[in-house]
This record gives C-alpha cells, structure tokens and sequence, in this order.
C-alpha cells in the first residue's frame, strides 16, 4: 500500500482489491445513504412517524414542593426507566447555599439522595470549611436516575439544563455551587458552552445574583477544598 497506484499492474490490483474484500470493505464509499434492503417505501413511512410532530413539554409544577413530588413520579423524565430508584433532592428552600451535582453514583442512588456515602461526608466537612452547615443546603442533581455507560447529550442534556433552571428558579437559593463538569461542560451537543455560560443560564433563571463555584465533583470525592 501507498505506492504509485497508477501504475500497479492487474494483478496488483487484483490483490489490493481481494486485501479490502478480506478486511470487510466490499464496497466504495459513497456520499448518500444507500437503500441496503431495497426498501425505500419502508423507511420513508418510519422517518415520517419519527419526524412527526414532537410531544408537548409537560408543564413544570409551579412551587418547589410540587416539583420535588413531581421529579419523584413522574415517567417523563429523561433517562426515566421503569422501577427505576432515584435520587431525589434534600434539603431546604431559599437555602444559604444549593449543591447542583452531576449524575448520580449507584451509592448515591442507593440511598436515595444526590450525594451520598464517603462524597456525601467530604461534602458535609467542605460546607462546614465555608462556614455552612449541611441543613443549611439544598442539594439537587442534573438528573435523578444513574444510567451505566450513558453520556449526557444531545435532547436529554437540553432537558435536564431546562429542569435544572427550573429547580433553582423554585429552590431561590442564595448561593449556587456547581459539582461536576458533566452539565456544565457539554450544555450543547457540540460542547460549546463553558462552565460559566451553564451558571449564567441557572443564575438568569433564579433572577439573584449568584455567587458560585465550579469543582468537579471528583474534588468533592478527594476531599479537597473550594477556592
């Protein structure tokens, strides 16, 4: 490979042609989608039911109480299965701070809260070394449900960000802490927003001026102190 290919004889050419049909590669590439099956009909009537018109939004309940019911009952959650345990938020409203933490562990799931076990106690002295106590905080996750080897993308980002505005915009903390780099460096599919545009959008929403930090969660697990 990578001689002069214009002049390789019909044998040669042969044989680079059997080296690619051995490898798999039986065909050129081609810039449109090629109908495999032959059946075009077929996929046309599904892309048109796919592409239809999308479903409402469910209207987001209007008091922090009613959300927190809501985020416990409801199917339409992103990432929502059926049975499936969550981890639902813990604390107080217009809180003197709200952790904001990325998805949820299987441990966090466990017990049923966004953070839980060792990062839960790391979490509690971390509050305590900025002059909080833990019943002073209000704490919330992107997104209730832990779902092995899933990546936040696409449409499921875009809703759990829209939840996340709600919720701070209900909860009225005074303080917002973000945990995690998983919502607030991919907000869009082409990972081009920062960490500070994410707190821009939650700060808007809440309507306060906001002051925050933005560790990564895996600081919170190791114990170590917020700037």
């Amino acid at each position: 490979m990578g001689g002069e290919h214009d002049r390789l004889t019909a044998a040669e050419a042969a044989s680079v042609i059997g080296w690619w049909i051995e490898a798999g590669v039986d065909v050129a590439i081609q810039e449109q989608p090629r109908a495999w099956l032959g059946a075009t009909a077929a996929v046309t009537s599904v892309e048109t039911h796919t592409l239809g018109a999308p479903e409402p939004t469910p209207e987001l309940p209007a008091s922090l109480e009613a959300f927190r019911h809501w985020l416990g009952e409801t199917p339409s959650l992103p990432l929502a299965k059926a049975n499936a345990r969550r981890a639902l938020p813990i604390g107080i409203e217009a809180a003197e701070v709200m952790l904001l933490a990325d998805m949820p562990t299987p441990e966090d799931v466990a017990e049923g809260q966004p953070i839980a076990g060792p990062a839960w106690e790391l979490t509690q002295r971390m509050l305590a070394a900025i002059g909080f106590d833990s019943n002073q905080a209000y704490v919330s996750g992107l997104t209730c449900f832990h779902s092995p080897g899933t990546r936040l993308s696409g449409n499921d980002l875009e809703a759990c960000a829209t939840l996340a505005r709600r919720h701070v915009a209900l909860a009225k903390p005074k303080r917002l802490l973000l945990l995690g780099m998983h919502h607030a460096g991919h907000c869009s599919e082409s990972r081009s927003q920062s960490p500070a545009v994410m707190f821009t959008k939650l700060k808007g929403a809440c309507g306060s001026n906001l002051p925050s930090a933005v560790p990564a969660r895996s600081t919170v697990e190791q114990g170590a102190g917020v700037a």
